[in-house]
C-alpha cells in the first residue's frame, strides 16, 4: 500500500501522524519514505495502533510513503 500527504501553503502544522487501517496486525511491513530513500521495518499493530508520522518543516510540500508486507 502507499500514504500520500500533502502540506498545504496555509498549514501551520510540521508534521502530522497518521494511523492505517486494513493491516494484517501479527505481520512486518517494510516502511519506504519514496522522496528521501528511508527505510524501516515494523509490525501492522504498530502502523494501525501509533501510526507514522511524517515531517513536512516546509509548506507546499508531499510525501509518498510505500508500505510493503514482509513475508
Amino acid at each position: 500500500g502507499y500514504l500520500v500527504t500533502f502540506r498545504p501553503n496555509y498549514s501551520t502544522k510540521t508534521s502530522q501522524t497518521y494511523k492505517l487501517k486494513g493491516l494484517d496486525a501479527h505481520a512486518d511491513y517494510l516502511v519506504e519514505d519514496a522522496d528521501t530513500g528511508e527505510t524501516f521495518t515494523c509490525t501492522g499493530r504498530f502502523l494501525m495502533e501509533r501510526g507514522i508520522t511524517v515531517e513536512s518543516p516546509q509548506p507546499r510540500t508531499s510525501h509518498m510513503i510505500y508500505f510493503t508486507m514482509q513475508q
